[in-house]
C-alpha cells in the first residue's frame, strides 16, 4: 500500500520532470513556426533539460515499497 507521503513525492517528482520538457518544446515550437535558427548551446541545454525530465517522470512512476 502506498503511503500518502509517497504519493504526494510522485506526484511532485512527475510534474517537475513533466516541467523540464517545456525548453526542448520550446525550442521546438520556434524552430517550426518562426523558422528560427537553433544554436548548440540552446539545442545541448534544451535535450539536457529533456532527460532530467524523463527521469523525474520515471522516478514519479516507480513505486516505492515500505
Amino acid at each position: 500500500m502506498i503511503s500518502r507521503k509517497q504519493d504526494y513525492l510522485s506526484s511532485i517528482s512527475k510534474n517537475l520532470g513533466l516541467a523540464l520538457f517545456t525548453p526542448f518544446g520550446s525550442l521546438l515550437f520556434q524552430w517550426i513556426v518562426f523558422k528560427k535558427d537553433i544554436s548548440a548551446d540552446s539545442l545541448y541545454y534544451s535535450i539536457g533539460s529533456l532527460f532530467v525530465g524523463i527521469l523525474f517522470l520515471v522516478l514519479g512512476y516507480i513505486i516505492i515499497r515500505d
